[in-house]
């Protein structure tokens, strides 16, 4: 009887936010290209496709690289604030490069809100717009819907045909690697738990945060007490 495969802890499911990066991503440059614009909005199978893409070999950027590497949410609220607040200041390619320079992929939010400027920036990467069914979408979006097809129109739109791959959420290897021009891996297509990987990465972010800021917190008091006691023998 084949024994029962062990459960991965925290630590080794998610060994990239035990060990955070702090890179200031603003002094850098582009290492590797940029073939891939996963543009799809949220609850498309991002993270499944962030698999997918580097087990192609294409690193990959998703929102939870901004959980390995938290310096980089200073600049997406910039590009944010510049998009929205800002019409006439949009990031430059040079800014893009800084931020995504180190991946050849993109994918999830906030990604697919620069969709217009990612897809004029990258004229020869490939774009992914990853579709799903909206009439099985629960109740509490349903008010999503028309901006789901809104974005996916304005995607299509944009994009020439020839660059374009409309793919079927659940579709497998075979239309990606097809579009991409690569072999079909030896291994199944992920598929990722969502719901279940993000809850797990944002509580262990919390939590590791936590203790750090109690180390932290230790660290000062003791250091208070070191001076107060130094004080103390002095004045005595």
């Amino acid at each position: 009887m084949a024994s029962e495969k062990k459960a991965l802890s925290l630590k080794e499911k998610y060994p990239e936010i035990y060990a955070q990066k702090v890179i200031d991503r603003r002094g850098c440059k582009r290492v590797v290209p940029m073939e891939i614009l996963s543009l799809s909005l949220g609850r498309t199978g991002t993270m499944s496709m962030k698999a997918a893409y580097e087990i192609l070999g294409y690193p990959t950027y998703h929102w939870v690289s901004m959980m390995e590497n938290p310096r980089d949410l200073d600049l997406w609220t910039s590009a944010l604030t510049r998009k929205y607040d800002d019409n006439n200041n949009p990031y430059t390619l040079a800014e893009w490069d800084a931020l995504l320079g180190h991946v050849s992929a993109v994918t999830d939010s906030p990604i697919n809100a620069f969709a217009p400027e990612l897809i004029a920036a990258y004229p020869h990467a490939k774009v992914v717009l990853v579709e799903r069914d909206t009439e099985s979408f629960d109740e509490w979006r349903v008010k999503a819907r028309d901006g789901y097809e809104e974005h996916n129109a304005l995607v299509t739109k944009l994009v020439p045909k020839e660059r374009l791959l409309l793919y079927k959420l659940g579709s497998g290897w075979e239309p990606l690697c097809q579009f991409l021009g690569r072999d079909i891996p030896d291994v199944e297509f992920p598929h990722v738990n969502e719901t279940e990987e993000l809850q797990e990465r944002v509580f262990l972010s919390l939590m590791l945060g936590l203790q750090r800021a109690i180390v932290m917190m230790t660290a000062w008091l003791l250091l208070i007490l070191a001076g107060v006691w130094g004080i103390w023998m002095v004045s005595g």
